[in-house]
């Protein structure tokens, strides 16, 4: 991801990113999706995307 990113490309995060396992737990799925982000921004200082589902849970 951020070697795409340092060399001018753009790529995009999807919440499962860098697991192994899925989960239908959307606190995981988040928690999951943070620690990507941050794992990139410390490789990258260029632009990234990140693709996530705005859900509501009545």
């Amino acid at each position: 991801m951020a070697d795409v990113s340092n060399a001018g490309g753009m790529r995009v995060l999807e919440p499962h990113a860098g697991q192994n396992t899925n989960s239908n737990d959307p606190e995981e799925i988040g928690e999951r999706l943070r620690k990507e982000i941050q794992k990139t921004k410390q490789l990258t200082n260029k632009p990234f995307g990140v693709n996530h589902n705005l859900v509501r849970i009545v």
